[in-house]
């Protein structure tokens, strides 16, 4: 339960757009609300704001932050690809298309959209340069003695519109406000006992410019390492939880099963009601094509009979395949990395259904006590836009769970990180 202060804060931000959004109603505030909320959010604060405030006294508290944790260049890694040729590619970095943008592509008209969508995408190179720069100023005003940043993998080898690696401007981005030794690591989760292959980057400076390497694993994926113990599979994870159909369970029910391995009495602690397994309803049609998913496939290996259906198509099959979906995940391996969309990526190991928010927290490693709230799937971009509530669309529970940093990696990493404060 948060207190006064912390309310006080909350409301601040839900009742404010990001355009009216004071930094100073923060600050003046409670410094334990700053740290988790605002400094999420500092990449849709403006310069100008972060000008007005280098001119104000720092929090008392603040004087001695000790970690900044963010990761607001998330967005680099996707926007900077931009010198391909192919228009679906450019509408998936666009991946906010505006409508103009869908307009054309359903028009087929390839060289407007490719002209229209480049000198966007030229737009969004801008804004994560000015992002990276954002986060930077923030680093450089709150004077943390270390600061983290957790990134996906492809940052290591993307370049921006100049050619530039990525990572080579963070390093000098960082290395002009002080930070001169920036400590990359990356990292497997399924090696630090999250029962997922989720391959994440995390970008550590030190105000001292200590070299700080990345934590010492504690499991082994495939080939047996002595002293390490065997990567935590699925079925460790989630086979005590009730086995349901789809459109079944509840968002608040009582266990069924007794934890069977370690992981599950661990994950499950003392809590006496599991939240969030509710499965999502399905038609009879994508059912029957789960039923011929084999593990380890996806919906691209099913037979023509029960592939998907071009939308206002008159039943006519669709001719796109996409491997990534409704992949079936193996009891016996760790499960594949779990994104914001996961509703729609993964079906059950032994259920003909998709996986409930609680099955993800667990391969996300959230203990059982943790409840997701909001709606369970992604509402509508659109019309959370028309209504003026465009945040929504980030607190689904799928999406909550999704972007998170798996809990059990992110508690070794903050044991590993206080050695260094």
């Amino acid at each position: 339960m948060g207190d006064a202060k912390t309310d006080k804060n909350k409301e601040i931000i839900t009742k404010k757009t990001k355009d009216q959004f004071d930094v100073t109603d923060i600050l003046k505030n409670n410094t334990r609300f700053m740290i988790h909320g605002f400094l999420s959010i500092y990449s849709e604060l403006s310069l100008k704001q972060l000008s007005e405030l280098s001119n104000k006294p720092k929090n008392s508290l603040l004087d001695h932050l000790n970690i900044m944790v963010g990761g607001g260049i998330i967005e680099i890694s996707r926007e900077v690809r931009v010198r391909g040729k192919n228009t679906r590619k450019y509408y998936q970095l666009a991946s906010d298309a505006d409508e103009k943008t869908r307009y054309l592509l359903k028009k087929k008209d390839k060289k407007n959209t490719s002209e229209y969508l480049s000198s966007s995408i030229e737009t969004l190179i801008a804004f994560s340069q000015t992002k990276i720069s954002m986060l930077s100023k923030w680093v450089q005003y709150l004077e943390p003695t270390i600061f983290i940043m957790e990134n996906v993998k492809g940052i290591l080898s993307r370049h921006n519109a100049d050619g530039d690696k990525v990572i080579e401007v963070i390093r000098k981005t960082f290395s002009d406000i002080g930070y001169s030794n920036i400590n990359i690591w990356a990292l497997n989760a399924a090696e630090y006992g999250v029962p997922q292959l989720r391959e994440r980057v995390f970008i550590v400076g030190h105000k001292k410019n200590i070299t700080i390497d990345a934590p010492l694993k504690t499991h082994y994926i495939n080939k047996k390492v002595k002293g390490l113990k065997k990567a935590i599979t699925t079925k460790e994870a989630i086979s005590d939880l009730p086995k349901i159909n789809a459109s079944e369970g509840q968002e608040v029910q009582k266990y069924k099963k007794k934890p069977k391995s370690k992981y599950q009495i661990s994950i499950r602690g003392n809590q006496k009601v599991l939240y969030n397994h509710a499965a999502m309803k399905h038609t009879k049609r994508i059912i029957e094509r789960f039923d011929h998913i084999n593990i380890g496939e996806s919906v691209s290996h099913v037979s023509i009979k029960y592939k998907e259906r071009k939308r206002n198509g008159n039943g006519e099959i669709s001719k796109q395949s996409y491997n990534m979906n409704n992949r079936r995940l193996d009891p016996d391996k760790p499960s594949y990395t779990i994104p914001a969309s996961f509703y729609s990526s993964f079906v059950h190991p032994y259920l003909n259904r998709n996986l409930t928010a609680r099955e993800a927290a667990r391969i996300q490693s959230f203990p059982d006590n943790y409840r997701f709230m909001g709606k369970r799937t992604l509402v509508s971009s659109k019309l959370s836009k028309k209504n003026g509530n465009s945040y929504y669309n980030y607190l689904s529970q799928y999406n909550q769970i999704g972007n998170a940093v798996p809990p059990i990696l992110s508690k070794t990493i903050a044991n590993h990180i206080y050695s260094f404060l």
